[in-house]
């Protein structure tokens, strides 16, 4: 299902990119191959997410599994098109103006650099893609990353909550019912909680140190209360 999905959007790019008619435009913007695709694969991951969550034995294993999930493969992706598609699409641009790649403003270091925790701060290499549809777009595909971030962000805090097994179909509904700005302000709050959680956690454990350090320990007899032996 995942690859029919995947296909679906690469033909949506493929007409975007290459300036003809998508099926959105053709529709009169009443529906969108790669949207729709977009939502398949939210769903998809929303059931795959939250199975993840209910077989981690503790949140901070969740975290992990979904951090060693998403973020080696989208900084590989940020390397592998910073430092190789990058120059090689620069060549095929103009041979005269590779020389003065790794000079370009917006840099190469700088998106791999701004780009690094999930968000985009930077979506465009010098002059890069300059003639394209979608011009100095690099990789607009990745706008979909802090969307996902922050919805195992959202799935933890609901998990941690106990809404996930006391409630599930209220949270379906709630998040059919809250559209794409609803998500994301969810998805900020429960980032935030996480936060504060883990802050309260880290400030717990840190006090219980400090108590069992100060705690007063027995004396040990000196030799002259010691008991005498017969």
């Amino acid at each position: 299902m995942r690859h029919v999905l995947a296909i679906a959007v690469l033909i949506e790019h493929a007409f975007v990119l290459s300036g003809s008619e998508s099926l959105l435009a053709a529709t009169r913007f009443k529906f969108s191959l790669g949207g729709a695709a977009v939502a398949g694969f939210f769903v998809l991951s929303g059931a795959l997410i939250t199975a993840s969550w209910e077989h981690s034995p503790t949140a901070w294993q969740f975290a992990r599994n979904r951090l060693l999930r998403i973020f080696p493969g989208y900084l590989a992706c940020l390397l592998v098109t910073a430092f190789v598609i990058g120059p090689l699409a620069l060549a095929a641009q103009s041979a005269s103006g590779l020389a003065t790649y790794w000079r370009q403003e917006p840099s190469p270091l700088g998106y791999v650099l701004r780009n690094g925790l999930l968000m985009q701060f930077q979506n465009r290499i010098g002059s890069l893609f300059a003639a394209s549809a979608e011009a100095y777009s690099v990789n607009g595909s990745l706008w979909s990353i802090p969307w996902e971030a922050g919805c195992y962000a959202m799935v933890a805090a609901l998990g941690v909550a106990g809404v996930l097994k006391r409630c599930p179909l209220v949270v379906a509904a709630g998040v059919g019912q809250a559209g794409p700005w609803g998500l994301l302000l969810a998805s900020l709050a429960a980032t935030v909680l996480l936060a504060a959680l883990s802050w309260h956690w880290v400030e717990s454990k840190c006090l219980r140190l400090k108590r069992a350090g100060n705690r007063p320990t027995a004396a040990l007899p000196s030799a002259s209360e010691a008991p005498a032996h017969s």
